[in-house]
């Protein structure tokens, strides 16, 4: 089965927010779907009880689904459910929590509330960590693909705060300007791993640390500089 090109229907969703389809009395979990969508999808992985396919063609969207904001959704590992339909979110959640309770608790809730939503579910969060890598000579900051360390480059997460946005770009240009040694995963040398931003929206502040392998950063006095000049 495995390499199969199927035609199927998502019927189910996980806690993962990936869609679960039934095709010849098996189940298959494709990510990047949602219950209602009719897809094509090639089997990438065959278990005893399940099977794991990706996603290849849309062919007929749910009437839930809709177009992610994000330009490096479907690449980045940070959100999984951004191709849904933000007024349905609430209800797969609190399907998936009930289930879950069931199935894996044993336990049988007299009631779940409704999930509480936000007024836009965009720019809202307050902290982040930034894996940020050297790449053929380019600085790279974003987060990893799914399952993966693989560095997605981001411009901008449209999750969190919009001075998260100015700060990577001032991060990144400082680390490539400054010719600042970055950490590498593989050989375990260099010095600057991550970028972590946290922004009081209450107090209108924002912190923003480099994690470093070492004792010093060159040139913080450049960092700030530049940090005051823009944000």
């Amino acid at each position: 089965m495995k390499n199969d090109v199927i035609e199927t229907k998502i019927i189910d969703m996980n806690y993962q927010g990936g869609g679960i389809a039934r095709h010849n009395n098996l189940i298959i979990f494709i990510d990047n779907t949602t219950i209602g969508d009719l897809v094509e999808a090639v089997i990438i992985k065959e278990k005893k009880n399940y099977a794991i396919a990706k996603l290849t063609k849309i062919i007929e969207p749910s009437n839930i689904r809709e177009n992610p904001i994000c330009t490096s959704y479907q690449a980045c590992g940070g959100c999984q459910i951004q191709h849904i339909k933000y007024d349905y979110q609430g209800n797969i959640k609190e399907k998936i929590v009930k289930d879950d309770l069931e199935r894996i608790g044993k336990v049988i809730p007299k009631e779940i509330y409704p999930i509480i939503t936000m007024e836009s579910p965009f720019y809202y969060r307050n902290k982040a960590q930034y894996p940020i890598r050297k790449i053929n000579g380019e600085v790279q900051i974003g987060f990893f693909a799914t399952k993966s360390h693989r560095l997605v480059n981001i411009k901008e997460c449209v999750i969190q705060d919009k001075k998260n946005t100015q700060i990577i770009e001032i991060v990144r240009t400082f680390l490539q300007d400054y010719n600042i040694s970055i950490y590498d995963e593989e050989t375990h040398r260099g010095l600057v791993r991550h970028l972590v931003i946290r922004t009081s929206h209450n107090f209108d502040e924002t912190l923003v640390c480099l994690v470093i392998n070492g004792d010093k950063l060159n040139y913080m006095d450049k960092l700030v500089e530049m940090l005051k000049n823009t944000v």
